[in-house]
């Protein structure tokens, strides 16, 4: 990075000289050219370095002497964004550790907090805490705004700084994120932004307060509205918050914790599923769908069109010749030898099945893993049973749009991406029975935890049949149709509903004393049998019983 370096030193000096200061002899402005995220170096190093570049090692002395002494009480910057960081030093990676010590143990896929943004504002908030007091000022991604995987991001700033000023420019292409059609990037990236500034005094004692603003739009509109004021004075336009767990949000106290404490009591779909253990029953009692890494090979549109693959990959002579016609998975995940062995055999014919690929686009593949890769066997061999129908719900773990439009139903196996390709949110699958082969022989189950039976029992004041758990009086199928017909109605997704406003977790479903489940039942029955059964419904489903009301108020507490 020569050219900032250099441009940087001409417009400091500039525009001192513009004051009237003038530099000494032996003076410079101070500028060095350094990996902020590198600590300083040994002196072996820079002696050995000395040797054959002279003026760089004078810059690398001077950097070193900075970072050992220095403190800092501004830290300001727009940090590259890069999920795949190229700076994995140790020290930068322990420090960096601390925005993941809660996640790491309880979610599996957290690379998005090794972002390269994620290390900047990290090292930015240690300079701050070590000198005590200090303002840090940043614009980067504004992934760690939302979600609930930077937890531990929001928790720690949080305890840092007395005050941070948080304002989401929103603009991303990958994600969604708000419902407003028109809006635009800052920048020309695909990665929406937002600017966060960071206050400590010497009064600093615990954890601080946030405030939190976002802006929609045109371009032109983001524009204005940051000519006419700074992103602090957006910000504290919004009322205090002091961010609270489990999640941290940066949101308004009126927002995250009024509506969020009633939200999170609700149970989310891994408890609503399996024995509610959701370390455990991960992969077992559902899981996300199959993955092929191969779509050209594995996906087909037919069965004809399935077995002319099966039997170009028989036929071919090499990788590379089978590459040319199907785009084929390069990763230790499949191996092509052991795929054409298993295509010269005939057992491939009884595996072959449909798969639903997005919604309402049922395609045909061979459910086995040398043709898809990732087939999450013991969850989705519950839907290839010939001889007794299984449903599934779709949804995914984590909501990270504005619009709640993440949930469907099955009666296959489900493909990874099934609900959105443009976004990270894959589908996850909970069927509704559970096939089990023990001592006693076949047997089918309901697939609900007894937490979740035990509820429903409780608050509609039925009894448990003894061996299913059951309330006595509904069915399974009953139960399903309740939630489906929570997770699917207007007022529950709608993008205005100030439930659906925050960064929230996996869905979650409301009990039933807030509801009347009868009239939910209902209500999810119809549009649930028609889409699992591949037929859309004759007239629109899309109305809320009169008698069902969602709006959260202390009265549901």
């Amino acid at each position: 990075m020569m050219a900032p370096y250099a441009i940087a030193h001409m417009k400091v000096g500039l525009k001192l000289y513009e004051t009237g200061y003038r530099f000494g002899s032996e003076e410079r402005a101070r500028i060095y050219l350094t990996n902020a995220l590198e600590p300083a170096s040994e002196e072996k190093k820079q002696r050995e370095f000395e040797q054959w570049a002279p003026a760089l090692a004078h810059e690398a002395q001077a950097v070193n002497a900075i970072k050992r002494h220095q403190p800092f009480t501004v830290v300001i910057g727009n940090p590259p964004y890069s999920v795949s960081s190229w700076n994995t030093g140790a020290w930068i990676t322990s420090l960096a550790e601390d925005y993941k010590r809660t996640v790491r143990g309880e979610e599996s896929q957290i690379q998005s907090l090794s972002n390269d943004y994620i290390k900047f504002l990290r090292f930015g908030e240690w300079h701050v805490d070590r000198t005590g007091v200090g303002i840090l000022g940043m614009i980067t991604g504004h992934g760690y705004l939302h979600g609930t995987q930077p937890r531990d991001l929001r928790r720690h700033v949080s305890f840092t700084f007395d005050h941070c000023y948080c304002l989401d420019l929103h603009g991303s292409v990958r994600r969604v994120g708000t419902d407003d059609t028109e809006d635009e990037p800052i920048f020309q990236i695909m990665t929406g932004v937002a600017v966060i500034v960071g206050l400590r005094t010497w009064k600093h004692a615990g954890q601080g307060v946030t405030s939190f603003s976002s802006i929609t739009g045109r371009l032109e509109k983001k524009f204005t509205l940051l000519g006419e004021k700074t992103a602090i004075e957006v910000a504290s336009e919004d009322s205090l918050h002091r961010p609270t767990k489990p999640y941290f949000h940066f949101a308004s106290s009126e927002t995250a914790q009024d509506v969020g404490d009633e939200y999170l009591s609700w149970l989310d779909l891994p408890g609503l599923f399996g024995t509610g253990d959701r370390q455990s029953d991960k992969e077992l009692y559902w899981a996300t769908g199959c993955a092929s890494r191969q779509d050209d090979l594995a996906i087909s549109f037919s069965r004809v069109d399935v077995e002319r693959k099966m039997e170009a990959l028989a036929a071919s002579e090499t990788f590379d010749e089978l590459n040319e016609s199907y785009r084929l998975c390069t990763t230790a995940h499949w191996s092509w030898r052991k795929a054409k062995n298993f295509a010269r055999g005939n057992i491939w014919r009884e595996r072959i099945g449909q798969i639903a690929y997005r919604p309402f686009d049922q395609r045909w593949t061979v459910l086995d893993d040398n043709v898809v890769t990732e087939l999450r066997t013991q969850v989705m061999s519950q839907f290839t049973r010939t001889s007794i129908r299984n449903i599934g719900l779709i949804s995914s773990r984590a909501v990270n749009d504005f619009v709640f439009a993440h949930c469907f139903v099955t009666s296959e196996p489900v493909d990874k991406i099934f609900i959105s390709s443009k976004t990270s949110t894959n589908a996850y699958v909970f069927p509704l029975f559970f096939h089990h082969t023990d001592l006693m022989g076949a047997r089918r189950t309901a697939n609900f935890s007894p937490q979740f039976l035990a509820l429903l029992a409780t608050t509609l004041r039925l009894k448990q049949i003894v061996h299913s758990g059951i309330p006595d009086g509904l069915t399974p199928e009953d139960i399903f149709h309740y939630v489906y017909g929570i997770l699917h109605s207007p007022g529950y997704s709608g993008g205005h509903s100030v439930l659906w406003w925050m960064p929230r977790p996996s869905p979650r479903v409301l009990p039933p004393t807030h509801v009347s489940s009868t009239s939910t039942c209902s209500f999810g029955r119809p549009p649930m049998r028609s889409w699992s059964g591949r037929t859309m419904p004759a007239r629109s489903l899309c109305r809320m019983p009169k008698a069902v009301s969602y709006r959260v108020s202390p009265s549901c507490r």
